[in-house]
């Protein structure tokens, strides 16, 4: 019988208070207090949506508390790297390899923060470590472990001979055991429908308060040990304030989550929020992308040699999701320049476009030059080397693409450093 002493929101509360004033692992007190964390009897492990926490009640129970250390810090890390917003399309594409790909990564950037789980040990069962632990990983991106993973384990019906197709069941393999005989199933569960938050100004706000987490706890961990973080939680911490993702991945996922229409229904996806209520409705996809602002800082401290190969990504995407319309702004202290295409154009953008500018920079001249034109676009690209006098007022979401100035911290949006 469970003691009033001994019960599951006791340990998980006294497992968190292990990790907060840990020496070496108090970076991410502030990341595990952000959010609700629940214990849930129906739970059958441990589940996130991104920003909040459930553990099941006898999950808790079975674990050591070095296990229960990790899972929590499992948890947490998929938290930090915003596995359910950034893979999103991942997902969409095939949730079991992309469910896996985000478990390798972490797992073994958790074992490597304690290689001989003295603090926190990944939960075993029969002496084997369960859940997905695989060291030709160490340093890749979910996506480039999904590209691995979708050439080993192709569709059902096309798997080679002794591989298990996507969805089957069968032996654990690797150095990891899977909790149901899948070898791609990990110990814990993601609520990816939770973390699909319809307002993108409520999934920047998530996002941003997760950014402020990790460096206010990275800097109370440097405060308490006089010094910086050392080996790999210095690494792993960088990693997450200065992300990796591609470029093109950045880019193709906001444009997706900010400018995709919803006018088109099909019922050969049916609406996963309402599958487990037992009501089955068409979801909602476009063919089409609103209008896009690509907005250029042309003050002189972006190489132009840099703005061209991010720009050749840009037209890549314009052609794979092209918008309505693209709206092409140079900028300093004013727009010293409008281009606009359309279609076929897309193309030609680069042997076209003129960049003009030279001055100050004040990214407030955009967003006034939108409203005195009313041009409405469904989102904004800012290319800028963040040493801005002004971010302005913006009425539609942003991402600030900042080259050369990793200490740059825009005040909203969502931003990636080149």
């Amino acid at each position: 019988m469970t003691t009033t002493y001994n019960t599951a929101e006791r340990l998980l509360a006294a497992a968190k208070q292990a990790i907060m004033s840990h020496p070496e692992h108090c970076a991410w007190a502030s990341l595990i207090m952000l959010g609700k964390t629940e214990v849930s009897d129906d739970m059958p492990t441990a589940m996130t949506d991104g920003l909040n926490e459930i553990y099941g009640r006898a999950f808790v129970h079975s674990l050591t508390r070095p296990e229960l250390i990790f899972v929590i810090m499992h948890e947490n890390m998929h938290k930090a790297f915003r596995h359910l917003v950034t893979w999103r399309a991942l997902f969409d594409e095939n949730p079991r390899l992309t469910n896996a790909a985000c478990d390798y990564v972490i797992n073994y950037l958790l074992v490597s923060l304690d290689p001989l789980g003295e603090f926190m040990s990944m939960p075993k069962k029969d002496g084997k470590r369960l859940g997905l632990y695989d060291e030709r990983f160490a340093g890749m991106t979910a996506k480039q472990v999904f590209d691995i993973l979708k050439q080993e384990h192709p569709p059902k019906g096309r798997a080679g001979a002794g591989e298990a197709g996507d969805g089957e069941s069968c032996e654990g393999e690797g150095e990891g055991e899977s909790c149901d005989g899948d070898p791609l199933k990990g110990f814990d569960e993601h609520d990816w429908e939770s973390a699909k938050r319809p307002d993108p100004a409520e999934q920047q706000a998530i996002s941003d308060k997760i950014e402020e987490a990790i460096r206010h706890g990275r800097a109370a961990q440097q405060r308490a040990a006089g010094k910086k973080g050392k080996g790999a939680l210095d690494l792993a911490v960088d990693a997450l304030l200065t992300p990796k993702v591609p470029f093109a991945e950045v880019l193709r996922e906001f444009v997706r989550e900010t400018a995709r229409g919803s006018d088109i229904s099909t019922w050969a996806r049916p609406n996963r929020r309402y599958i487990g209520q037992d009501i089955f409705l068409p979801s909602t996809y476009s063919e089409t992308v609103g209008e896009i602002v690509l907005a250029i800082d042309t003050s002189g401290s972006i190489k132009r040699d840099e703005l061209t190969l991010t720009m050749t990504e840009v037209v890549h995407m314009l052609n794979v999701m092209p918008p309505r319309r693209l709206h092409v702004m140079y900028w300093d202290t004013a727009v010293a320049a409008h281009e606009t295409y359309a279609g076929e154009t897309y193309d030609t953008l680069l042997d076209y476009t003129k960049p003009k500018g030279g001055g100050g920079t004040d990214a407030a001249c955009v967003p006034d030059y939108m409203r005195d034109k009313q041009i409405r676009p469904a989102c904004a690209v800012v290319f800028t080397d963040g040493a801005v006098t002004g971010w302005g007022k913006w009425d539609c979401p942003v991402l600030w693409v900042v080259f050369n100035n990793p200490k740059c911290s825009p005040p909203f949006g969502k931003v990636y450093y080149i």
